[in-house]
Formats: structure tokens, sequence, C-alpha cells
């Protein structure tokens, strides 16, 4: 049972490249696992299970919920109203009349799609705590503002649709 020492060296040499295919392979597959630097949320999945991406290649976007930010849009008309001094204060839909101090955190002076001017606000209230309130990325809200202008008074405001013709007749 004796081989020859080219022989022995040929297998040696095809164990050390299968060797080396598999420990590449282990390195591929744990290249697949993918880990958050926090707990949250999946926003939105930008790739398929199997699709082939490229190192750097967003695949997902994710929520820190502990950094709730709150995106509205206000009409073009009533943005003026809006200072870094407008007191503002968020109503989840799921916690009716528990209202929770906000700040301005984005303040963009341009409708950038003419829908409407974009606003961001994060919650500043000591009393909001997410262990208490349990709200997510998704989560209906109100935005109170509470508008202190010297400039108008007695100022409604109105969406367009509730303005009709007068009726005529009877």
């Amino acid at each position: 049972n004796a081989i020859s020492k080219q022989e022995y060296e040929t297998i040696q040499a095809s164990y050390e490249s299968a060797k080396s295919a598999y420990e590449i392979a282990e390195r591929n597959v744990a290249d697949t696992k993918i880990y958050a630097p926090f707990d949250g949320f999946i926003l939105d999945k930008f790739v398929n299970q199997y699709d082939r991406v490229m190192a750097g290649t967003p695949v997902l976007e994710i929520v820190n919920p502990k950094d709730l930010e709150i995106k509205f849009t206000v009409p073009e008309s009533n943005a003026l109203f809006f200072t870094k001094e407008t007191e503002l204060f968020v109503e989840f839909d799921t916690y009716k009349g528990e209202l929770f101090k906000c700040k301005l955190k984005q303040l963009i002076s341009a409708s950038p799609d003419g829908a409407g001017i974009p606003f961001k606000l994060e919650i500043v209230d000591p009393n909001f705590d997410l262990a208490k309130y349990r709200v997510a990325v998704g989560f209906s809200c109100n935005i109170i503002a509470n508008i202190v202008n010297t400039q108008y008074s007695n100022l409604y405001s109105l969406p367009i649709s509730s303005v009709v013709p007068a009726s005529t007749g009877s």
C-alpha cells in the first residue's frame, strides 16, 4: 500500500486547495450576516433574499426608536407661522389626551416638490418614555402648535376644499 512521493504531493496539494476553498466559503457565509448597531425597526428593504450585492450597497434602512422624528408638511401659506419659538406638541392617536413637548429639528424654508413645507420635530418632553408610551415608526399623530405672532391676530386657517360658492335661491 505504498504510494510514490509524486502521488503523495499531488494528494497533499489537492487537500490544501480544498481546505483553502472551504475556509473561503466559511468566510463568505459569515459575511452574509448583517448586524445592526442598535435595536430597532426595519423601515425599508432594498434587496431581496439571494440577491447579490457589492460591498457598500445599502440593503436595509433601519430606524432607532430612541431617535424618533416626526415629519409633517405645512401648506406654504401657513409656514410663516412656524419659527424656532413656536410652541409645539405631539399627540399620538394611540394616546389621546397625552401631549408631549417637541421642538423643530429641521426647518426648510422652501417646498422641494410643491406639496408644502416639510418640517421635522423631535420630542423633548421629559415625561415621554418609550418604555411607557409604545410608539414606533408609522404611528399617526396630531401636531399642536401654539402660534404667537403679534403681526396676525384672530386669524383662522381653513383648507381650500372647505371654501365653496355661496348657494343661491332658497
